[in-house]
């Protein structure tokens, strides 16, 4: 319950108008901050503060200045009362300092030392301030009323002023739903993160409950996150929790003898000693309600069992072992289940004998691979991951005091990384021991060739040589590369290790590798080899066999052409005589140093082959760094756009096949894609209409045509505007003379990994291409769900979409693209059919809505979904003859909506409270008014019920909203949005 004084009340309303004693409001609030910004009832009427005439307490709070916080006790009568000031704490200063300096209008305090527990308060180890007598502070303390009251008195009425976590709703549930003063939400989410996927506890601030509390500490609900959880205070510590609720329990029994002893209150209210003390703690007590403590259970801590585990047992040991503890699992407590809830702090597993083991897991707690990478290296201040050298972890850096990486945790960001992560009781050994334990190792016996567990193996079965990239065997290795991580085993231990939707790129290097792996398997030459592999005049190289195709000469000319698709294929029979390049991949880059001997054009490795085109393939990247060919230490950086290298003396070049839009039969064609920028700096691909709603302009193989027959520009139109592209300064520009802005245009491949390389040149070609944005798939598979990174384009372009009518009080969880081919290959066959039939509905049926260019009429829709059919419409698409389960008001098909907050009326939570939307690909063609007893679209001519039918039914012929399709070939599930509904 909270009193609030209405904005437009007048400042002269006082209680002296209805006979009150003292009702100087200044006196009351003053009082108040006195007593450290609460007090109870019985102090307020002692001293005189209260409504006379049996006026409720309420609206005597509401009328004077200020705002105040109620509480009831047991009773239901308002036992507490607390004054709010307006002030917040510098998000900023708080996170990596703020640049305003005096003139900011925040405090420049540490958040811990408001709450009253900062760790580093003792041995004066926080980096921010204990202190509100700076110039910034002391001014807005001033402006607070508070200036002559002493610190510790102001910090006291600060913490009252902050929102709090609501402890009984934490623990046992909260007794007064209604009119509870705190915040209802998990505590983990508050102090550094839940990681837990079955959290009970609400993870954001949208409920209407906790915008109440947020409104009444003068702070809006529509505030970034990040704001609102600075804002927030934890007022207690898990480990002493029992404790304070019992002693808050006991100080309520003083509560009623606070009136006698005001005199020494408020002697000590100055000092933070003596009675006054007990009795602030009693009237904290009754702010919590009648909170029984005989019925919160002791159940065991996260962090006891954490540290226990890591300063035992060094982080892992038998399951049985740490269950035998009665310290940390009383009788009563159920110990297996209660590690099995947690499964973001304790990962268990079985040996190969069956043992049932424990270990501890801090899935944050992982190092940075930018740090450990030469050519690249983190230059974030405050970065989430640790800065160590990985081969120290992993115990194999022989460089020790020589290193150039850290090989300890004492510098400032791994500091705050430990305290965030909550392992400030560890030792540095044991931090790093948990470093270590939170990912996954990749298999030494596997790696040797004798693993005998490989279906149950706890280790990732790679290669350990393409982890440090180093492998030179390319695809004849023995051992599995990138394609591990789609096996059965590797998905499994990565569930175990909370690592399920991680790039593949991002799962391979922080992977641990605690052997000396064997040396790959590098082929060496004599000189006397070198002198018979001089290459002839017309070529630049010549090697011995293609991987590929094993006893088959590869060689590269000196003129600029293409590369012969037929020799990857094994199909080429001109042999010496071809005048493309024979070489056994796609794509080939090459550097020329004129500091070799033979400053001729030399093959990268296919490591480096590989990395450099998915860099290129990637339109956000300018360029490229690579280590220096036999000039160890030396770093090259390539520049893209005009394939330049720094230093000038090295240059590199690229080489591919043909274009598909010249050879679109080839199914190792080059499939290149057109981006502009827009105003976001994200590069979007032309012709893609989820950036545009509506006609999204030419395609990427649109502007490639123009581009390939020497065209200097390519003018088009999205209208309302008209563009011209131009091709040599790679820029499009609006020609309205009001704009005339300019935007960056690049032109990039398609991705091509040697896998696909191998798998195209063994099977046919797929009669439909599949999306360019779409990943490899497992052989074998019919669908995959893949996560989308929040960074990228299309992730940004779909939340755009679904919040234009959900707004911002719908949590996105995660945005996955489906990828099924079978069901992507039909929609793109019935659009196919779709068009010449609109074409003749144009000379039959003049009525019947197609244009003249037989533009099929495709939409991107929304489609709301029950939890527990998701999979399936991802497998099968959707299947209209479930439509009578939510609606058949305009026909019995499947229904579609422009509006994402419409579809979400159909959908219901599943057990962790996600909903799930489709964005979906529909043909809608030419469409009428449907009713409830079509089953399939009505004939475009009535008097001719053979005749063609339309292709949809929609609920308005010229606005339409709600679209229904009655051939499940006419869509397809894109995108799933899993997101929560905080209302």
């Amino acid at each position: 319950m909270y009193a609030v004084r209405p904005r437009n009340q007048l400042r002269a309303r006082s209680g002296r108008e209805h006979g009150d004693p003292k009702t100087q409001d200044s006196d009351v609030r003053y009082f108040i901050y006195k007593r450290g910004g609460t007090v109870s009832v019985p102090e307020l009427r002692t001293r005189g503060f209260a409504p006379q005439n049996g006026r409720p307490l309420e609206q005597w709070l509401s009328e004077l200045p200020g705002r105040y916080v109620t509480r009831r006790g047991p009773s239901g009568h308002t036992e507490v009362v607390s004054a709010i000031v307006n002030v917040n704490l510098c998000y900023d200063y708080l996170h990596g300092g703020c640049a305003r300096g005096n003139t900011c209008k925040h405090l420049h305090v540490c958040r811990g030392f408001i709450a009253g527990h900062c760790r580093f308060e003792a041995g004066n180890r926080c980096r921010f301030s204990h202190t509100f007598q700076y110039p910034q502070n002391r001014r807005l303390v001033e402006k607070c009323g508070l200036g002559n009251l002493p610190q510790e008195t102001v910090r006291q009425v600060l913490c009252t002023s902050f929102p709090h976590v609501c402890e009984a709703y934490v623990r046992a549930g909260c007794p007064d739903q209604t009119s509870c003063p705190y915040l209802h939400v998990c505590k983990d989410f508050v102090k550094s993160g839940c990681f837990r996927k079955d959290c009970r506890y609400p993870h954001d601030f949208g409920t209407r409950h906790n915008e109440r509390v947020l409104r009444l500490h003068f702070l809006s609900p529509n505030l970034e996150q990040k704001y609102l959880i600075n804002a927030t205070l934890l007022m207690y510590s898990t480990n002493r929790m029992l404790t304070v609720v019992g002693n808050m329990s006991h100080s309520m029994q003083d509560l009623s003898s606070a009136h006698s002893s005001r005199t020494e209150d408020d002697t000590d209210a100055h000092t933070g000693k003596g009675k006054g003390n007990i009795n602030r703690m009693g009237r904290i007590g009754q702010s919590l309600g009648s909170l029984n403590v005989q019925t919160v259970a002791k159940q065991p801590q996260e962090t006891a069992v954490f540290a226990y585990l890591c300063q035992a047992h060094g982080g892992i040991t038998l399951l049985d072992d740490v269950l035998s503890n009665s310290e940390l699992f009383p009788q009563g407590v159920d110990g297996r289940h209660w590690i099995k809830q947690r499964p973001h702090f304790f990962r268990v597993f079985k040996t190969s004998d069956q043992a049932e083991m424990v270990s501890v897991l801090s899935p944050r707690a992982r190092l940075c691979h930018q740090y450990n990478n030469p050519m690249k290296g983190c230059t974030r201040q405050f970065c989430q991951y640790f800065h160590l050298c990985k081969k120290f972890v992993e115990g194999r850096c022989s460089k020790d005091t020589t290193c150039n990486y850290q090989h300890d945790l004492k510098n400032t960001q791994a500091r705050e990384n430990i305290r965030k992560y909550r392992l400030s009781d560890l030792s540095d050994e044991e931090v790093i021991k948990v470093v270590r334990l939170s990912s996954p190792e990749v298999c030494e016996s596997y790696n040797n060739g004798n693993c005998q567990n490989s279906e149950q193996c706890r280790h990732v079965h790679i290669c350990a040589n393409f982890v440090l990239e180093i492998c030179t065997s390319g695809s004849r290795c023995r051992l599995d590369h990138e394609s591990s991580l789609d096996t059965k085993n590797t998905k499994a231990v990565l569930e175990n290790f909370k690592m399920t939707g991680m790039e593949p790129r991002s799962v391979i290097k922080v992977l641990w590798i605690g052997f000396d792996p064997p040396p790959p398997n590098v082929v060496t030459t004599t000189p006397a080899d070198t002198a018979k592999s001089i290459p002839p005049s017309n070529m630049s190289k010549t090697s011995l066999s293609s991987p590929a195709n094993p006893g088959i000469k590869t060689f590269v000319l000196d003129t600029e052409t293409y590369i012969c698709e037929d020799f990857i294929m094994d199909k080429c029979t001109n042999g010496r005589q071809c005048r493309k390049h024979h070489v056994d991949t796609p794509y080939l880059w090459q550097y020329a140093d004129t500091r070799l001997p033979f400053a001729t054009w030399q093959d990268f490795s296919q490591v480096m082959n590989e990395r450099l085109e998915r860099s290129y393939s990637d339109p956000s990247n300018k360029g490229a760094k690579a280590k220096g060919v036999q000039t160890p230490g030396e770093c090259w950086s390539i520049d893209f756009k005009d394939m330049t290298v720094q230093p000038p003396r090295v240059k590199v070049r690229r080489l591919c096949t043909t274009s598909s839009n010249m050879d679109p039969s080839g199914c190792l064609a080059t499939k290149w894609v057109w981006y502009w920028k827009d105003q976001s700096s994200a590069w979007v691909e032309y012709g893609n209409d989820l950036q545009t709603g509506g006609d999204a302009g030419p395609t990427s193989d649109d502007i490639e045509q123009a581009y390939l027959t020497g065209q200097p520009t390519f003018l088009f139109e999205v209208p309302p505007h008209r563009y011209r592209l131009d091709y040599a300064g790679m820029y499009q520009q609006n020609l309205n003379p009001h704009y005339l802005t300019r935007r960056d245009v690049r032109r990039r491949p398609v991705f091509v990994s040697r896998a696909e390389v191998d798998t195209k040149a063994s099977k046919p070609q797929q009669r439909c291409a599949l999306p360019s944005t779409w990943t490899p798939m497992p052989p074998g598979q019919d669908f995959v769900r893949r996560p989308l990174s929040r960074l990228c384009p299309e992730f940004r372009v779909v939340e755009m979409l679904f919040r234009q009518t959900m707004g911002e009080d719908k949590v996105i969880v995660k945005i996955e693209r489906v990828q099924n081919p079978f069901l992507w290959e039909k929609y793109n066959r019935k659009k196919e059919y779709m068009r010449p039939r609109l074409q003749a509905q144009c000379s039959v049926y003049p009525g019947g809505g197609a244009t003249a260019e037989a533009t099929v009429d495709e939409r991107t829709l929304f489609h709301g979904t029950e939890p527990g059919i998701v999979d399936g419409i991802c497998r099968q698409n959707f299947d209209w003859r479930v439509c009578g389960k939510n609606a058949t008001a305009l026909g019995q098909g499947s229904y579609f909506a422009v509006q994402a907050s419409y579809s979400h009326n159909y959908t219901s939570p599943d057990g962790n409270g996600s909903h799930f939307i489709f964005l979906a690909n529909v043909l809608v063609g030419t469409c009428t008014v449907g009713n409830p007893k079509m089953r399939r679209p009505p004939p475009i001519d009535p008097e001719d019920p053979n005749g063609e039918l339309y292709d949809s039914c929609a609920n308005s012929p010229t606005d339409p909203t709600i679209f229904v399709v009655f051939d499940n070939d006419q869509c397809y599930p894109t995108y799933l949005i899993e997101y929560w509904d905080t209302i």
